[in-house]
């Protein structure tokens, strides 16, 4: 990506329950932020958000593709280190989101319930040194 902006695609389906969204991501500096959408569609998202730039993990609602917080947990990460991050859907319209290591530990882990179904599209936003790669839909 070579802007800020949101990008998002319909024509692929992720949340119902038992779906994962997943992405590795990387930052030189361990500054910006990830966002990795679902239920994504021109209205807006809701998303993951690898965030080194303030040492959270955050569950958001994008309404209009604007920011509202609806889970946060406080998480440390490394600069020039991949994690991978993971959006899990469960019963109940609950989303856990987590972030790993390369080797596979948990770094930090939310959790959040929305009040309708997370099943829509896809969408990604990343800003500053951020790299993202391997987005994936696991079913």
């Amino acid at each position: 990506l070579q802007n800020p902006d949101w990008h998002y695609r319909t024509d692929v389906s992720v949340g119902a329950v038992g779906d994962r969204l997943e992405a590795w991501v990387h930052s030189a500096s361990g500054s910006g932020r990830v966002y990795l959408g679902f239920d994504a569609n021109a209205s807006g998202a809701r998303s993951a958000v690898f965030a080194p730039n303030t040492n959270e993990l955050l569950i958001q609602q994008n309404s209009s593709y604007g920011y509202a917080n609806e889970a946060t947990t406080a998480a440390t990460f490394s600069a020039s280190t991949w994690y991978r991050l993971e959006a899990e859907f469960l019963s109940g319209n609950q989303v856990r989101v987590r972030v790993y290591t390369a080797g596979g530990s948990v770094v930090a882990t939310t959790t959040h319930t929305f009040t309708s179904s997370n099943v829509g599209g896809v969408a990604i936003r990343t800003f500053n040194d951020l790299v993202v790669d391997t987005i994936r839909v696991c079913r």
